[in-house]
């Protein structure tokens, strides 16, 4: 159980539910199916009064605001509401101010919500991005210093709201253009382990680039093949220029302060995490 305080909108889980919700809506889903998510979103929340309740008021806004929200549905706030799970809750843990402004924000919600929306959100136009790379692009560059390096492309994720890229610098310098063979036989990157379901996973380092700033200088990199790699992406490193994707300090601060802390990271050679690699 997560929350940042007593308004609809204002937790870990109702951040989720809402934001997910928007997003799906702007995409185009269609209202059924949405209303199908909210049914499967309540049964995961059922054994929890407290989660449930976020769950109903959240659905319930959105649902509101879209102008969908169903008699039943308003209903169903009205029968959460009337069991104060989570007043009690902020009472018992927090105060009882805290529980007394969390009944203030549950009253207004239902208030608001008993009448029809005047004026539903419109869908937003999705224009979809065209990506500048795609998933297991190996590509070289050149450092200031103008030795080249490698990197790849781990992961590309984007919806509605966002459109950024995983790009794995591996541990390699040369004074010549790279080829996909060099790149596989002499290549290395950092990786740390973290707890999974089944002990430890091991995951890649990458630098994370948004689209609207790797679009800028997108023409420094070279495509000299294509990888599929087996581990997925970890600790991320946030870079928004071509100066930032180079340097070589951001990652030792970051690894120092890993080791400092307990957690293990290493170096791996590439060439036993590849599946499949195509020559351009």
């Amino acid at each position: 159980m997560a929350t940042d305080g007593v308004k609809i909108i204002e937790g870990d889980l109702a951040y989720d539910i809402y934001g997910h919700f928007m997003e799906m809506y702007h995409q185009g889903t269609e209202i059924q199916t949405l209303k199908e998510q909210f049914t499967d979103y309540k049964k995961g929340c059922s054994f929890d009064k407290f989660d449930y309740e976020i769950c109903v008021t959240a659905y319930a806004l959105a649902f509101w605001e879209i102008g969908e929200l169903t008699e039943e549905m308003l209903n169903e706030v009205k029968t959460v509401i009337a069991e104060k799970a989570t007043v009690t809750y902020w009472t018992n843990h927090i105060g009882e101010k805290a529980g007394n402004e969390r009944q203030k924000e549950l009253d207004k919600l239902l208030k608001k919500i008993s009448l029809p929306n005047p004026k539903p959100k419109k869908r937003k136009k999705y224009i979809e991005q065209i990506d500048l790379f795609n998933q297991g692009d190996v590509l070289s560059f050149q450092y200031p210093d103008k030795t080249y390096g490698v990197a790849f492309v781990v992961s590309i994720d984007k919806s509605i709201h966002y459109h950024h890229y995983s790009l794995c610098r591996t541990v390699y310098k040369s004074e010549q253009q790279p080829t996909i063979n060099d790149f596989v036989q002499n290549a290395s990157f950092y990786a740390g382990e973290v707890p999974s379901g089944n002990g430890m996973a091991l995951l890649v380092w990458a630098n994370e680039l948004e689209n609207k700033d790797l679009i800028k200088f997108a023409s420094s990199f070279s495509k000299i093949g294509r990888i599929q790699f087996q581990l997925e992406r970890g600790q991320t490193l946030f870079a928004n220029d071509y100066q930032s994707f180079c340097d070589n300090s951001i990652l030792e601060r970051a690894i120092s302060y890993t080791k400092s802390i307990g957690m293990r990271i290493d170096k791996y050679p590439i060439n036993e995490y590849i599946k499949i690699v195509n020559n351009e």
